[in-house]
């Protein structure tokens, strides 16, 4: 089973909060991603993750809605503390 890292947990944020405020259900996003609902609050609860796939369906489902939605939306701003996580996560899957 794949970790959930924190990268993982801020595109879920990113994700649960640009879903919220443009009012698409987590039924909506399921429907749209093939899956069950349970999934969708799976990743919003940490448990799981989206893969690159599911991101760029939802970055699909979310620009129907508005237009100047674009996968860079869903992604962490990059900055020096998302480059140390993502090498650090890497770092401990190499050790692993």
């Amino acid at each position: 089973m794949n970790r959930v890292s924190q990268f993982d947990k801020k595109v879920a944020n990113n994700v649960a909060h640009t879903r919220r405020r443009l009012e698409i259900s987590v039924e909506d996003i399921a429907e749209f991603l093939y899956v069950d609902a349970s999934f969708v609050r799976s990743v919003e609860c940490y448990d799981k993750k989206y893969n690159l796939r599911h991101l760029y369906l939802i970055m699909a489902l979310f620009m129907k809605a508005d237009d100047s939605i674009t996968l860079d939306s869903l992604m962490p701003k990059c900055s020096e503390n998302i480059i140390k996580i993502l090498q650090n996560d890497t770092k401990s899957k190499i050790k692993a």
